[in-house]
């Protein structure tokens, strides 16, 4: 796979993926060199779509950005995308991706991205279910902002898809399954630890539920994630280490209020560091 494009401790991808990606730039940092610079670019890539959803406040602005992204990517040749830091470190990864005829859905992140942004701004105020549709979304979880649950999935399958040149052959449907399951998983937990609401007043709502029928969903998609992870081969690990941090974003919704939950986190970056390590040295999500 290709060297990530530049030094992941200085630059201004580190920057980014840290502030808006801190799970999974952590998880990325600690993975084998053969896997590090792949999901050091969809960290960067997923952090970048990241800031342009919750900085830019005009939706119109949003999404030029967000398109000049789908544009860029479909480009031949990529030369538009190569001009961007975080297009630079991209490139490179998809050309070998499509060597090895692995299957890129960038383009359909950047949708759902465009999508949660309008429904957060009230831009649209369709259900997020049907504005929203993809083949990642699980209809069957209980939440409203399903929109997130289906980014989350994506970002998993992405980093898996980069590690897949080192996995194959592989079972495309398997993994496609672990990645599902850890996207309503890890979203449903972030969803937990950082909002106070399931049903915002400002939004159309598939159903209001508790917050604790949230977390035990989550806790039976993790249990059932990390199953479907156990049957895949080693080397598409990396791409599911968040998951370990579901079980302390839980706790810590359980026990805590939101505002001050996070600022326990941002206090205490070991955590996240020892849960990542422990997934990535003994699988233990």
């Amino acid at each position: 796979m290709a060297r990530y494009q530049d030094n992941p401790l200085n630059s201004v991808l580190s920057d980014l993926s840290r502030r808006y990606e801190p799970d999974r730039f952590v998880a990325a940092l600690i993975s084998a060199p053969p896997a590090r610079g792949p999901l050091l670019a969809i960290t960067a890539f997923s952090a970048e779509l990241a800031r342009i959803r919750f900085e830019v406040e005009e939706p119109a602005l949003m999404q030029i950005r967000l398109q000049w992204w789908r544009d860029a990517l479909a480009e031949p040749g990529r030369k538009e995308l190569a001009a961007h830091p975080v297009g630079k470190a991209l490139s490179a990864i998809l050309t070998e991706l499509e060597q090895q005829s692995v299957t890129s859905n960038l383009g359909v992140l950047i949708d759902e991205t465009l999508v949660a942004a309008q429904l957060s701004t009230g831009a649209i105020g369709a259900d997020p279910l049907a504005a929203a549709a993809s083949q990642n979304r699980r209809e069957d979880v209980p939440l409203t902002p399903a929109h997130t649950v289906a980014i989350e999935a994506l970002i998993f399958r992405q980093s898996a898809a980069v590690l897949l040149p080192l996995a194959l052959p592989g079972d495309a449907a398997a993994v496609a399954n672990a990645c599902t399951l850890a996207g309503s998983a890890y979203g449903l937990a972030r969803a937990a630890f950082l909002t106070t609401s399931f049903a915002p007043n400002n939004q159309s709502v598939v159903s209001k539920v508790s917050r604790q029928e949230v977390i035990d969903q989550c806790r039976r998609d993790a249990c059932l994630a990390k199953c479907a992870i156990a049957e895949l081969k080693r080397a598409l690990a990396p791409a599911f280490h968040p998951l370990a941090l579901v079980e302390p974003y839980l706790r810590l919704s359980e026990h805590l209020t939101p505002r001050r939950g996070h600022a326990l986190l941002a206090s205490l970056p070991l955590r996240r560091m020892w849960r990542i390590t422990q997934a990535h040295w003994g699988r233990k999500f």
